[in-house]
């Protein structure tokens, strides 16, 4: 089995990621290769002055063997309005934030599971030598200029199918501080923001 060794959300900020000891417990559980990829759910939540793109998150599967060859696969993931409207995602709502949530894009799933397929073939030949991760890294964008004033905290849900509870995955994390008039630093790869309109 391959857990995961890497889940970070807001990647640019994982160094002040505030992620639950449960979290880390749950995702300690999970295996990469087996969870039915078309019903992963992500779920973003932050203040109302930044928005939440469409395109706005972006998962990357990997694996490192011990010769030093890695994979590494990035898909950007799609909104998931219906998740949205979830009952249980509503009980994390607050007044004068949003929540935006996405899926794998149903094009990618193929790609996927065939990075997937690679990672077993390469667990079959070398075992627990295999290092397996996955992250996923959301941009929020200023939906102003900035600097915003205040505090700007952002956290993280996720949810593996449609018979599970959302949980949290990190936060509340203040950004007030990572975030400029380009929005915030993703990680490579990661869609990047429109540029701020100016005060009128």
């Amino acid at each position: 089995m391959i857990r995961w060794t890497t889940f970070a959300a807001l990647a640019a900020l994982a160094a002040c990621t505030t992620v639950p000891v449960s979290t880390l417990w749950r995702l300690s559980q999970v295996d990469i290769l087996t969870v039915d990829a078309a019903g992963l759910r992500v779920a973003v939540k932050a203040p109302e002055a930044l928005a939440l793109p469409r395109d706005g998150a972006v998962m990357t599967v990997g694996a490192r063997r011990p010769d030093g060859r890695e994979i590494q696969e990035r898909f950007v993931l799609a909104p998931a309005p219906q998740a949205e409207a979830d009952p249980d995602l509503a009980d994390h709502a607050s007044a004068g934030f949003a929540l935006r949530a996405y899926r794998v894009a149903p094009e990618d799933l193929e790609r996927l599971d065939a990075a997937r397929a690679d990672i077993r073939a390469w667990k079959a030949e070398a075992g627990d030598a295999v290092q397996g991760s996955l992250s996923i890294a959301a941009r929020a964008c200023p939906r102003g200029p900035a600097p915003l004033d205040g505090p700007l905290p952002v956290s993280t849900f996720l949810r593996f199918d449609a018979q599970e509870r959302w949980f949290k995955l990190s936060g509340p994390d203040d950004i007030a501080d990572h975030i400029d008039a380009a929005g915030l630093t993703a990680e490579p790869g990661a869609p990047g923001c429109p540029p701020a309109r100016p005060a009128s």
